[in-house]
C-alpha cells in the first residue's frame, strides 16, 4: 500500500508542476481517537499530502491522501476528495468524503469536516475523520472509527 500512496504522490507531483494552478501540500499529521479513554498506544501520526484546485478566491477542490499509524501497527489510509472554502482572509472551512483503508479491515466510507488556517507556504488544520461502522469480525465490536487530528502543510 506505501508503493500506491508514493506512485501516486509521483504522479501528483508531476501533474502539479505542469498545471499552473494546482497547489501541492505536504505534511505531518497527529490523530486521536474520540472515545472516553485514550491510551497511548491509540494515537496515530503520519504523513498527509494534499492536493488542491483551486476554483476561485473562495472555493477550492482539495484531493487528501494520508499514511497514518499507530504505535501498535494499526495502519489507516484515508483518500478523501472535497472542497475547501475561505472564511476570512486565511481561515478556511472544509469538508471532504470518501473511503479510509485499513490494513485487515478493508476500506469505509469517510466524512472529513475541518477548519485551517494558511499563512503563506504554510497551512494549518484541524480535521475530524468520521467512518461507518465496521464489520464484525471476531476480536472487532463494530463500532463506528472516529479520529479527531491536527496537521501542517507545506506548500510546495
Amino acid at each position: 500500500m506505501k508503493k500506491i500512496i508514493l506512485l501516486t504522490l509521483v504522479v501528483l507531483s508531476t501533474f502539479a508542476v505542469k498545471a499552473q494552478k494546482v497547489e501541492l501540500n505536504v505534511g505531518a499529521s497527529i490523530f486521536a481517537p474520540i472515545t472516553k479513554d485514550i491510551n497511548s498506544n491509540a494515537r496515530a501520526w503520519g504523513q498527509r499530502v494534499q492536493v488542491a484546485f483551486p476554483k476561485s478566491d473562495i472555493l477550492t477542490y482539495t484531493l487528501t491522501l494520508g499514511y497514518q499509524q499507530t504505535k501498535d501497527k494499526f495502519v489507516q489510509i484515508p483518500v478523501i476528495p472535497g472542497v475547501r472554502i475561505k472564511a476570512h482572509k486565511g481561515l478556511h472551512l472544509g469538508f471532504g468524503a470518501g473511503a479510509t483503508f485499513f490494513k485487515n479491515d478493508g476500506a469505509r466510507f469517510t466524512i472529513s469536516p475541518s477548519v485551517g488556517y494558511k499563512i503563506k507556504k504554510w497551512y494549518i488544520e484541524q480535521s475530524i475523520f468520521r467512518t461507518t461502522k465496521m464489520i464484525n469480525l471476531p476480536g472487532n465490536d463494530g463500532e463506528h472509527f472516529n479520529n479527531i487530528g491536527f496537521s501542517v502543510f507545506y506548500q510546495l
